[in-house]
């Protein structure tokens, strides 16, 4: 008797949704997380996980969008650019971004000079520090009592003013400046992830009317927030087959 022939699937992975999703999770259990001593810093790491993947969506959509909206024709010009003097390299994840109204030929450019231009720019910075961590952080707290700890912005501005110039630090060695997210990785908490979530969240709103919506569009979050699952072997397999393997 012949052998049966394999019943086989293949996803075209939506890593924005997988990354937003965990990322949703973790920001979900951050915020159940108490601020008493010992299981405080539970929040912290919650909170540092689920910022990291929201950032990690960004690069994970717009690579996704170029696959399935930009012509064959322009790719290249999306994966790669040319300076002055003719050299060609990779477009930095930036560049994808905000020159990709350019490559897809819209008429609606982002404004660079405003948010939530502004603050994604940074959120790339902070996924490259990260990325390219160095030992070296500037971090400044006050112990308030044996059992509760002020960052940064906790500290009375007298006495952060008297550290600064007896140190000669600035508050950019300490924060990201625009969006104020600590560059400590144990001062980020749930407010810093929801202010991430939010940045996400424009950037694709804006991405979405250049697209003229079809991002968005259809059920379930349409096409931004779903995968595609191919049936490969043997013709006229029902999905319901493959999944019950």
């Amino acid at each position: 008797m012949d052998n049966p022939l394999p019943k086989l699937a293949y996803s075209s992975v939506n890593g924005f949704h997988s990354f937003v999703s965990d990322a949703e999770l973790m920001l979900e259990e951050a915020s159940k997380v108490p601020n008493t001593p010992g299981v405080g810093v539970k929040k912290v790491m919650f909170s540092r996980v689920a910022l990291l993947l929201y950032v990690m969506s960004l690069e994970a959509l717009i690579n996704r969008v170029a696959e399935d909206f930009i012509p064959n024709s322009s790719k290249e010009e999306f994966y790669f650019e040319v300076n002055d003097k003719g050299k060609k390299y990779k477009r930095s994840l930036k560049s994808k971004w905000l020159q990709f109204p350019k490559i897809y030929n819209s008429s609606a450019p982002f404004d660079k000079q405003k948010n939530p231009w502004l603050k994604f720019s940074e959120l790339i910075d902070i996924r490259n520090d990260y990325a390219h961590f160095k030992p070296l952080r500037v971090f400044y707290g006050q112990a308030l009592d044996e059992n509760k700890f002020s960052h940064w912005e906790g500290i009375p501005e007298e006495i952060r003013d008297n550290i600064k110039k007896s140190t000669g630090i600035v508050e950019t060695m300490i924060y990201y400046p625009v969006t104020r997210v600590p560059k400590d990785p144990y001062g980020v908490g749930v407010e810093h992830v929801q202010l991430v979530k939010k940045i996400v969240e424009d950037v694709v709103s804006e991405l979405d009317t250049v697209l003229e919506g079809n991002l968005k569009n259809g059920a379930g979050g349409g096409w931004l927030r779903t995968d595609v699952i191919h049936i490969d072997s043997p013709p006229y397999t029902r999905l319901v087959d493959v999944l019950s393997i």
